[in-house]
């Protein structure tokens, strides 16, 4: 499909270093008792943003193809037959926009990976499942390993853990500027959110030596 033809709905959407700039900017302007409150979180950010980039400078560059992505894929946007199990449709379409196939493959792993809800407020609850990553990440390349190419295959493992990142950056951004984007049922709702991410993402850290071999192993028997 020409990429390039698809309008961008919500520009810079897995931009993650303007992620991260506009975050630094939200810090400057909230409220000084939440900022000290969150101290953890911030530090969480500031130890890992020189990897921020990775992804979306590597599209500018080329040395990621433009793919046709839609750009949010939690199980939510998935629809099952109840019956078979079987997946039948992606919905939520509206951001369906130029991107990498690394967004959708980590975003994907970040919602399906963890057993606890997106809010779990006991991190102790919070685990990244290898078995799903092992298991996706088979079905994935099963599928478009002949698409992909190297560059893609090789930075496969490391996509769950900057896309989990983004989004825990993006809920305490909300959080900290009232919680005026994601939808809450209680007034910590987006700071539970950032936690599980941010727990998810350092499962991920301790594990990243096994993910990449996991894929190297899934891709070499497809090859």
């Amino acid at each position: 499909y020409p990429v390039h033809s698809l309008n961008i709905s919500i520009p810079d959407f897995h931009n993650t270093p303007k992620r991260y700039q506009d975050f630094l900017q939200t810090l400057s302007t909230a409220d000084a008792e939440l900022v000290q409150a969150v101290q953890p979180e911030i530090e969480f950010l500031h130890e890992r943003s020189d990897q921020f980039g990775l992804f979306w400078e590597a599209l500018h560059k080329q040395r990621l193809p433009w793919r046709v992505t839609h750009n949010d894929t939690k199980l939510d946007n998935i629809l099952f037959d109840m019956d078979t199990d079987q997946a039948i449709c992606l919905i939520d379409l509206d951001t369906i926009m130029p991107g990498s196939a690394l967004f959708d493959f980590g975003d994907a792993l970040r919602a399906m990976g963890n057993p606890s809800a997106e809010d779990e407020a006991d991190l102790g609850n919070v685990e990244f499942q290898m078995p799903v990553f092992e298991a996706f990440t088979q079905g994935y390349l099963s599928a478009t390993g002949d698409i992909l190419t190297e560059q893609e295959i090789s930075w496969l493992a490391l996509s769950p853990w900057l896309i989990t990142i983004e989004i825990g950056m993006r809920f305490l951004a909300d959080y900290l500027q009232g919680n005026q984007y994601f939808r809450i049922h209680y007034p910590r709702q987006n700071l539970n959110r950032c936690r599980t991410q941010f727990k998810l993402a350092s499962d991920m850290e301790a594990q990243q030596s096994l993910m990449e071999s996991i894929v190297q192993e899934i891709s070499n028997l497809n090859s």
